[in-house]
């Protein structure tokens, strides 16, 4: 299985923190660097704390506000990526309502024509049009049904 870019070693922490500050510095469009399964509230609470001078970064390239700043970016395009799949999970959900009421309304129409059928006068004629149409009708339904008829044995 391949392993995601995002998934970082807490070592890596620091590098993946000024790479990012780096790309924002050269105006390049932002990209979720966050591992997916990021705790975002004890991030948020470590940018609280070093925007109150709590705890300064590691790197010393990265002044204190700038890597505030670039963590409080990477935490709104985690957060921008999880809309996204949950919107994405909504609508394939809504789909699937749309499709499973298409069925439904035409199992309803399907079963409107059978019983229009078998009240017809030429449904009695065993050898009519209409009777041969049920009977197909009717054998469509003992299957869907999980029921189908057996046939005899001569």
């Amino acid at each position: 299985m391949e392993q995601d870019d995002r998934d970082f070693s807490p070592d890596a922490w620091e590098e993946r923190i000024e790479a990012a500050y780096r790309r924002r510095q050269q105006a390049l469009p932002a990209l979720p660097w966050l591992p997916r399964v990021m705790n975002l509230k004890r991030l948020r609470r470590q940018v609280r704390c070093a925007r109150a001078g709590v705890i300064e970064p590691e790197n010393p390239h990265i002044t204190t506000e700038a890597w505030a700043d670039t963590l409080e970016q990477g935490i709104e395009l985690n957060l921008q990526e999880i809309r996204q799949e949950r919107q994405q999970a909504a609508e394939a959900v809504r789909r699937e309502a749309e499709q499973q009421q298409a069925v439904l309304e035409y199992n309803r129409c399907w079963m409107d024509v059978y019983r229009r059928l078998r009240q017809l006068p030429e449904a009695a004629d065993p050898n009519s049009e209409v009777a041969a149409q049920i009977t197909a009708m009717k054998k469509e339904l003992r299957k869907l049904r999980g029921r189908p008829r057996r046939r005899r044995r001569r």
